[in-house]
């Protein structure tokens, strides 16, 4: 029993601990951190504590201040990322300023065993005869010396004395004979062992083209020669997903920057996102015209574009004064009391007889009589809108990207064959009136490619 308590002590101290540690960092202060990842899915560990959530999320209860951030993707092949951030405190407006992060999980490479020791092949066919080798025969040698006389042996019977005969001279050598038939070629020895592997190839694909399809695991690098002062960060970059969507200094879901340890910068200004409403509003006089957006592509950042999309919020034309005659009645005061008609007061509201331009009809209470007069009245009119033409310009001559609208709604531009934008060209929107009245318009606008 006493044992059971001591554990049961333990849990509820273990428990307090980690509660007061996650205290000191998930403080509900208004602020948020936002983490997302590349792949979705990964755990958060804030300050060595783990969070029941995985990327992308959001925490709504964060302290201001600094705090070490973990994303590790359960899955495996995949590196875990830690950084130490500042969750930003209160601006100098005393507004809430929430802390986005983005984490880019590194793939882990491996390289496996090698691989077992392959069978023997057959045996080979015997070889064709080869072409006899020369051989040379060299001249005789020099008589040696006279050896050392043996010892006398023990003398024999005299024989009877033989003739002495001419000694011959000696006989010329013979010829060197062919060499005889090759054997026949012996089995093929058993296979030796796999070697080692060699060192991975770096996967460079050179510097990086808009259009040319990469494999997943490959380095580009970035093209310094892009027609502006600055070209960016030049690389390496590498290469995440197999698709090539965009400039890798810009497109951080397919291109990782492989270098250490600020984050990479295109070098020439961007484009807005022509897939975005763009909001514009203006007062344009009859026939007139100006450039409501202007932009110069690199040859980093070509574009196709297939459609305009215009918006119109509000069009409205001018007003215009108008006057009008019209027989009105009214009143003038010829006693005490109040004005209980319920029609206004003639001017001058107490004449001392029958006002000019005006009719007696009748009396009220004794103290208003009513007339009826001819009154002159200016009002303002509302004028309906001329057209406004929307058109896209390509180094200042228009294309087929265009509308005309003369009312609030949506517009769009006719199919036509795609106009495209290379490095050098000049983007403009062109907004002209070519109507005969003034036109105020509130529009958002958008170039599809």
């Amino acid at each position: 029993m006493k044992a059971l308590r001591w554990t049961i002590f333990g849990f509820v101290f273990l428990f307090l601990v980690v509660y007061a540690a996650s205290a000191q960092t998930l403080v509900d202060d208004g602020h948020q951190l936002c983490i997302t990842s590349f792949p979705d899915g990964a755990n958060v560990l804030i300050d060595g504590v783990a969070l029941q959530q995985v990327t992308p999320t959001c925490i709504n209860k964060i302290k201001p201040g600094s705090h070490v951030i973990s994303v590790a993707s359960p899955s495996a092949g995949w590196q875990a990322d830690t950084r130490t951030i500042q969750v930003l405190d209160l601006d100098g407006n005393g507004r809430v300023r929430d802390t986005h992060l983005s984490f880019t999980l590194m793939p882990s490479l491996t390289t496996g065993p090698p691989g077992p020791q392959g069978p023997a092949g057959p045996k080979g066919d015997a070889g064709a005869q080869g072409i006899p080798g020369l051989s040379i025969l060299g001249p005789a040698g020099m008589p040696g010396s006279q050896g050392i006389p043996g010892a006398a042996g023990i003398p024999g019977a005299q024989g009877p004395a033989g003739l002495s005969g001419a000694q011959g001279s000696a006989g010329a050598p013979g010829a060197n004979g062919n060499d005889g038939a090759p054997g026949p070629q012996g089995p093929t020895g058993p296979q030796g062992s796999q070697g080692p592997a060699g060192a991975a190839g770096s996967g460079f694909a050179g510097i990086w083209q808009p259009g040319t399809a990469y494999a997943q695991g490959q380095l580009v690098l970035r093209s310094q020669q892009c027609g502006q002062a600055h070209c960016g960060t030049a690389g390496p970059f590498f290469n995440l997903t197999g698709n090539n969507s965009g400039d890798p200094a810009a497109d951080n879901t397919n291109w990782v920057y492989m270098a250490c340890c600020t984050p990479p910068t295109v070098g020439y200004d961007q484009p807005v996102n022509f897939a975005d409403p763009q909001l514009y509003s203006t007062t344009f006089a009859p026939g007139a015209g100006l450039n409501v957006y202007s932009y110069t592509f690199t040859i980093d950042n070509p574009a196709t574009f297939s459609q305009l999309i215009v918006n119109v919020q509000s069009l409205v034309g001018p007003t215009q004064q108008q006057t009008t005659t019209a027989q009105t009645a009214c009143v003038a005061q010829s006693g005490n009391g109040s004005n209980l008609t319920g029609l206004p007061t003639c001017n001058p509201s107490n004449p001392p007889s029958v006002p000019n331009g005006c009719s007696f009809i009748t009396v009220f209470n004794s103290n208003w009589n009513e007339y009826s007069c001819l009154l002159t009245k200016t009002i303002s009119v509302q004028l309906p809108p001329g057209n406004l033409t929307w058109t896209v310009q390509k180094n200042g001559v228009a294309t087929g990207l265009t509308v005309t609208c003369n009312s609030t709604g949506t517009f769009t531009s006719p199919p036509i064959t795609p106009v495209s934008f290379a490095g050098g060209d000049t983007i403009e929107l062109a907004l002209v009136n070519p109507s005969t009245v003034t036109d105020t318009i509130v529009a958002d606008w958008g170039i599809i490619k």
